[in-house]
């Protein structure tokens, strides 16, 4: 079967080359591999004729290289910030960001698929053969950024430098503390939502570190009003023994107090 992969992902590998050069693709992809193959998947030749008469793969994985620019996190944020028709789904780094009315559309919600993308970010575009060809470039804001000067001399290391796993590992801890991916609701973390912004690996770990203490600080709260609460149910049955006590003593004297009928 002859094929080729959608224009409109063509392009977004061109502006990636352009914007990062020299980025890492080792987990570039576009056409599947055997296992992707004995299922339907977005990564097989499955759209089409195009009009060229090839069949038309509508998925491409792009690899995560942090160190150039290529942050996955911040880039899949900015494609579906972009709102653009063409993306079907994006995922990376255990989430999911699905267009389609039946699943949340437009929002980033748990992947809970055997590869969580965490070495690379999936883009799938629609079917459809003229939004899938649509060949118009990508609009990030990224694409519009001046790669930033080389420093003149390293910047002073706080530890050992953390492998790409291990970075997104603390990541993903700090995303189940304050349980978004969204900007603005943890304003204390601006490298999560913005890959501009670099932290030391302590850095890092004292950010984590600081939401546990708040978390702990609240636990401890909910603990105390959980005890004073406790109390008072404890008094419960007291008062409810001389509210029942009372009401015997009022039924009492109305029915000693009663005419005879």
């Amino acid at each position: 079967m002859s094929w080729r992969v959608a224009r409109s992902l063509e392009t977004l590998r061109t502006q990636f080359d352009a914007a990062f050069p020299g980025r890492s693709k080792a987990s570039d992809g576009g056409i599947g591999d055997t296992n992707h193959q004995n299922r339907t998947n977005d990564h097989n030749p499955w759209v089409g004729p195009a009009a060229d008469g090839l069949m038309l793969v509508t998925a491409r994985d792009f690899t995560h290289d942090a160190a150039v620019g290529m942050d996955i996190d911040r880039l899949t944020d900015e494609l579906a910030a972009s709102r653009d028709n063409r993306i079907k789904y994006l995922i990376a780094n255990g989430w999911i960001l699905d267009t389609r009315p039946q699943f949340s559309p437009w929002k980033w919600t748990r992947y809970s698929g055997s590869n969580p993308h965490i070495t690379h970010f999936h883009i799938s575009v629609y079917s459809d053969v003229a939004l899938a060809d649509d060949p118009r470039p990508w609009n990030l804001p990224s694409f519009g950024r001046k790669p930033a000067a080389a420093p003149t001399q390293p910047p002073a290391q706080e530890g050992p430098d953390l492998t790409p796993e291990q970075d997104h590992m603390l990541r993903d801890i700090l995303q189940q503390l304050t349980g978004s991916r969204n900007p603005g609701q943890f304003p204390g973390w601006p490298s999560f939502v913005d890959g501009t912004t670099r932290r030391t690996p302590v850095d890092t770990i004292r950010h984590v570190d600081k939401h546990v203490i708040e978390l702990r600080d609240e636990l401890a709260r909910q603990a105390e009003a959980l005890r004073t609460l406790s109390i008072a149910l404890g008094a419960i049955p007291d008062t409810m023994r001389a509210v029942l006590a009372d009401a015997t003593g009022n039924v009492d004297v109305n029915v000693q107090g009663a005419p005879n009928v």
